[in-house]
This record gives C-alpha cells, structure tokens and sequence, in this order.
C-alpha cells in the first residue's frame, strides 16, 4: 500500500495501481505571461518512491503559449487528457462554507462558471457576498485558518485561480488542494526530515 498525504488526510492505492497511475504537479500561476510561470511536473510511484521523469512550463504544452488564455486552455486540455491520475494543484478548490448556497462541492463546482464567467466577475462578487456575509471582504477557509494559508481565496494574488480549479481534470482523476509554502513552512520549524507530513510512505 502506498499513501500520498497532507495536511488533512491521505490517497491510498495498492502498488500495482500506484504503478499504473500518473503523478502530476501544477505549479500554479494566473499571471500575463502563465505560460512561462506555470510549471507541470510528472512521474509515477516507483519501488514506493515517487519518480519524477518530466517538470515542463505550461507554454511547451501542446497548443499552448505564454498568454495566459491560451496557456490555461491548453493546460486544462492536457490535463483532461491525462489516463489515471492524481493531481496536486497549489490553489483553492472553493470558498468559505458560510459563502456557498449550495448543498455541496459538486453543486458548488458545476454551477462555479455560471455564477463567475470571468475571474473579474469572481473577485467582485465573492467579495461583495463575503462582506455582507462576514463584513470582512477576504475571509478565510476554515482550512485556510488550521494550514496558515497566507491568502483567501479571492486575494489578489490568487483570484484567478479557482477560475480554472473546476475544469482542469478527467473523471479518472484524484484532485488535491496544495500548499507548498505551508508545508516549507512546517519543515523549517521541524527541522529537515522531522516533519510528520511526509509526502509519501509505505
């Protein structure tokens, strides 16, 4: 058995599906010029050790480019595309609980782009929600408090991002909400090899 952790709980996948499956990691970004800022890693669980074989911008993939529409599509193409796969995504998947209307995140997750057609449109109007909500124009994810995420969903720096979260994989894909920085943040604390998150383990 082999377990892919974080911060809130564990994938489990028996070696020989580990084996089969695809190990991606996105590192994200909703700048101009994405293409060059995002990077994709690849690999596969090997004698339960995570083997990375590819780490590429977004720009070199298929029918992608530095502008960010034209990267974000081809990303979410090439991801589609993907055969079993978990993938780790460095943005958040949704908004504050008290935020959302709907009964769940898949609810939430299919009417995402009809409620927010444009990043914009996002930041605007989740603000203006979460402030006759909360009164506070950023509020953050339980998760978000527990993990010391430095941002809420609809910060700035992050905004675009979940504009994407809902459309980036297949149906034959696990998708994982990460944080790098909090997890480097937690080894820095540690101490290096002390940190109880390990990435992956028998």
């Amino acid at each position: 058995m082999v377990e892919i952790v974080s911060h809130e709980g564990c994938l489990s996948m028996n070696r020989a599906d580990a084996a089969r499956t695809r190990i991606v990691g996105v590192d994200f970004s909703g700048g101009v010029r994405a293409g060059a800022k995002i990077w994709i890693a690849s690999g596969r669980i090997k004698d339960g050790r995570l083997l990375i074989e590819t780490c590429v911008p977004a720009a070199d993939l298929r029918g992608s480019g530095l502008e960010r529409a034209t990267c974000l599509a081809a990303l979410r193409m090439h991801l589609a595309g993907l055969g079993p796969t978990v993938v780790g995504l460095d943005f958040p998947f949704s908004l504050p609980s008290g935020l959302i209307s709907e009964p769940s995140w898949n609810d939430f997750a299919a009417n995402f782009a009809a409620h927010y057609p444009t990043a914009d449109a996002f930041q605007r109007e989740s603000r203006a929600v979460a402030i006759a909500a909360t009164g506070q124009p950023e509020p953050k994810r339980r998760t978000d408090v527990d993990a010391r995420t430095p941002f809420a969903v609809n910060n700035l720096r992050l905004y675009r991002r979940p504009i994407t979260a809902f459309a980036t994989c297949s149906r034959r894909s696990s998708q994982l909400e990460l944080c790098p920085s909090c997890r480097c943040r937690r080894r820095n604390r540690s101490g290096p090899g002390s940190s109880k998150f390990a990435p992956l383990r028998r």
